[in-house]
């Protein structure tokens, strides 16, 4: 069903994207396949940062396992701020997670069940963009040590049917409202890949980074073989969190 994914080690892996980056826009989702086996620390999948300031935004999994997404905005004079998911997803399978934003209203999302949202009024002013790190500024901590494959960030609020339908398939790249799309179908599959340093946007926005301190050989801190299982949409309660912000 997917190609490649990328395995990082959780030590230092990581892409960074520092120009032309995918914006936190009024609108925007921001979804992945990740899987976890295990982490006693805050591991981050996606970050937002800034070079020179504070301000980041984090969709991470927090050291009990579960999804969490927030935000420091020092810019706003808003202390972090975010919620979480009551699934655990560190349990070594692959999942699909999402982030959508609706203007001030953020819902997350695992394996197609709407699980959570909060809402958070905080302004950021962010230049880079992470994958497998939090990012401030300009260094990356809370490395992700596991897969993660099809990144896909869109400038729109993806409704609960359109995320399911789309998550257990490949996207051709010219999607209507795709900001920037990572699928990792790079090079060969525990090979070596060392000559493969960027971080390929596949869309047509050309959001392009580089990938930093991967061995890109053997069968960790490498290109390998992506998920090939179709998880259906779970079913289950979901935690509504409506709510303000921790001022400084």
């Amino acid at each position: 069903r997917f190609g490649n994914a990328m395995k990082l080690d959780g030590t230092d892996d990581h892409a960074v994207v520092s120009n032309n980056i995918p914006a936190i826009t009024a609108n925007l989702t921001a979804e992945a396949w990740v899987k976890l086996s295990s982490n006693t620390a805050d591991v981050n999948i996606l970050s937002w940062g800034a070079s020179s300031n504070g301000d980041n935004a984090q969709l991470r999994v927090n050291n009990q396992g579960k999804l969490v997404f927030g935000m420091n905005s020092y810019t706003g004079g808003i202390s972090w701020t975010g919620f979480q998911s009551y699934k655990v997803i560190n349990d070594n399978q692959w999942h699909h997670v999402a982030m959508v934003k609706t203007d001030t209203l953020y819902k997350l999302y695992i394996d197609g069940l709407y699980l959570a949202s909060y809402i958070m009024p905080h302004l950021l002013s962010v230049n880079q963009f992470s994958i497998g790190s939090y990012i401030s500024y300009g260094n990356h901590s809370q490395h992700f040590p596991g897969l993660i494959d099809e990144v896909r960030i869109w400038n729109v609020a993806k409704t609960q049917s359109e995320l399911t339908t789309a998550m257990n398939i490949e996207l051709a790249g010219t999607e209507q409202n795709l900001a920037a799309y990572y699928n990792f179908n790079h090079g060969v599959a525990g090979g070596t890949n060392t000559a493969l340093t960027s971080l390929i946007d596949i869309s047509t926005n050309g959001r392009n980074g580089l990938w930093e301190n991967l061995a890109l050989n053997g069968s960790s801190s490498n290109f390998v073989v992506g998920n090939n299982m179709t998880v259906s949409e779970i079913t289950g309660n979901t935690t509504v969190l409506q709510g303000g912000m921790t001022q400084l």
